[in-house]
């Protein structure tokens, strides 16, 4: 008796079971590949780290990372290109103003009442600036125009600190809708400071194509990538060899980072 009970409740929450997966909500289709676009990029914890708004045009609006203390607006002129740019950091707010020659190419930028060139080089696909603080700056695009090198010499000094970007091809980064800044993300004030949009997105591996592997002077960093069934990336592993300014030799700092898409 208590055999035949003990089966009929094992056939009783067999049926149970299977009414319940009958009645479970079907999963959600992925977001069409030329709707998807990125809208934040948490860390392991669940944390927001980095967030994007689009305009009506599915272009990028706003840029936001430390909470909300560093954020990118962005506004564009009738061709489409990014005229300025207002950076609002802790606080305090800094406007930038780019200019374009006929043939759009950018040919300098304007930042706190003075003017800065921009020399495009077509010979190596390079352009070359200096920041407002006699930084000189020269990138490298590749046949993408993806920056794939960049060499930054500081003023008073023979130092200078070179930067090798290796992507992963065939793959979708998270800005391959809708992410392209106009290489305002590089060409600025700010670039080789820590508040460049350049820097975040490389230590946040935010791209329009994802990147395999970063080389400089002093270190190294590198991205074991996750994707889904089209190829976007979904999450990474970021590994980052430092120079241990305490206690000399290098030291490592791994970090992951998970990929949030909209449809728009």
């Amino acid at each position: 008796m208590k055999k035949t009970l003990f089966l009929l409740f094992i056939a009783i929450l067999a049926f149970s079971c299977s009414n319940d997966d009958d009645n479970a909500p079907p999963p959600e289709p992925p977001i069409p590949v030329e709707l998807r676009y990125l809208s934040t990029v948490k860390n392991k914890n669940g944390e927001t780290v980095l967030s994007i708004e689009y305009n009506e045009n599915k272009r990028i609006k706003k840029f936001m990372a430390y909470g909300g203390d560093y954020i990118n607006r962005y506004e564009y002129d009738e061709n489409g290109r990014i005229n300025t740019v207002f950076l609002t950091l802790n606080g305090i707010s800094y406007e930038t103003a780019y200019s374009y020659d006929e043939d759009g190419t950018m040919n300098g930028y304007r930042f706190d009442n003075e003017d800065y060139p921009v020399a495009y080089d077509a010979a190596d696909n390079s352009y070359s600036f200096v920041s407002p603080s006699n930084i000189i700056n020269k990138i490298y695009l590749d046949q993408y125009n993806n920056c794939d090198k960049m060499v930054i010499d500081f003023p008073d000094s023979t130092d200078s600190s070179s930067y090798y970007l290796f992507y992963e091809q065939n793959h979708k980064g998270p800005l391959y809708n809708g992410g392209d800044m106009g290489l305002t993300n590089i060409i600025g004030p700010l670039n080789g400071y820590n508040y460049s949009v350049f820097n975040f997105q490389l230590l946040l591996n935010v791209f329009s194509l994802p990147i395999e592997e970063v080389l400089t002077d002093i270190g190294s960093m590198t991205f074991d990538n996750g994707y889904d069934e089209d190829s976007f990336l979904t999450k990474t592993t970021q590994t980052n060899v430092v120079p241990d300014t305490e206690n000399g030799g290098s030291q490592t700092i791994v970090s992951e980072y998970t990929y949030h898409y909209i449809q728009l």
